[in-house]
């Protein structure tokens, strides 16, 4: 089981957020809720249907790895 965040199962399978929501609702897609937030077990959903989920996280881990650094600044009054 790998989580991923919905957002991120819709970039991959390039379907909009609320997709990947309505198919965790109609059981096509496990999930799990952690507070406000649904994380969705993107691996087991792509095996089920015969694609190989390797290559796809190894794109998502290189692309974690490369993302911008995003530095927070205070907020002034």
């Amino acid at each position: 089981m790998r989580l991923v965040s919905v957002s991120e199962a819709a970039h991959f399978l390039a379907v909009s957020r609320a997709t990947v929501r309505n198919w965790c609702l109609q059981g096509k897609i496990n999930f799990i809720q952690i507070g406000d937030f649904i994380h969705v077990d993107l691996w087991s959903f792509l095996e089920s249907r015969g694609i190989n989920p390797e290559p796809i996280f190894a794109s998502l881990e290189e692309r974690k790895k490369n993302a911008p650094k995003t530095r927070r600044t205070k907020k002034t009054a």
